[in-house]
């Protein structure tokens, strides 16, 4: 893994802690920041920060403390519903003759 340096990145009302590396833009003639990975975000309501599991299993590999560290998960990765609980009349259900039927 690349050894980079964390930064906090503004975007919208959140903020997220990510690796970066400053690259050089020849178009631009200035550097640039390019963001290697997310590691965390920090709570818009609490200023709580959670960092991802990952960048904590990686932080005790290298033998340093993580017991007070809080454990963040990309909502925009998790599924939170499936289709049959977002659309509960097009989901077949079970009848009790063990028939599929359309729920009404």
């Amino acid at each position: 893994m690349i050894k980079c340096p964390i930064y906090r990145q503004k975007v919208g009302k959140y903020t997220y802690i990510v690796k970066a590396l400053s690259i050089w833009d020849k178009l631009k003639g200035r550097s640039v920041r390019k963001v290697i990975e997310r590691i965390g975000t920090i709570d818009p309501d609490t200023g709580e920060t959670y960092y991802t599991d990952k960048y904590i299993e990686e932080l005790r590999k290298e033998g340093r403390p993580t017991e007070n560290l809080k454990s963040w998960e990309d909502a925009r990765r998790l599924k939170k519903y499936t289709t049959a609980q977002r659309c509960p009349d097009k989901n077949p259900v079970e009848s009790e003759a063990g028939k599929l039927k359309k729920r009404n």
